[in-house]
């Protein structure tokens, strides 16, 4: 269960927080501002990565295989 997500940011990006939801919205991981995330616990799938800053939230699509 060590499966990391090295997340690569704008280094001028705020990064406040980093969020895991699957498909139908239901929040499985919710973390401070860190640049690697464990995934090992998540089932194999689709997820919606949210990065959240003061101005905005970004969304990325996740597979886990």
């Amino acid at each position: 269960c060590t499966e990391l997500v090295h997340l690569r940011t704008d280094p001028a990006l705020d990064l406040r927080q980093v969020r895991v939801t699957d498909l139908n919205g239901r929040l499985l991981m919710e973390t401070s501002a860190e640049k690697q995330i464990r995934t090992g616990h998540l089932p194999p799938g689709v997820y919606l990565l949210q990065l959240i800053t003061p101005s905005r939230t970004i969304f990325r699509k996740l597979v886990r295989e």
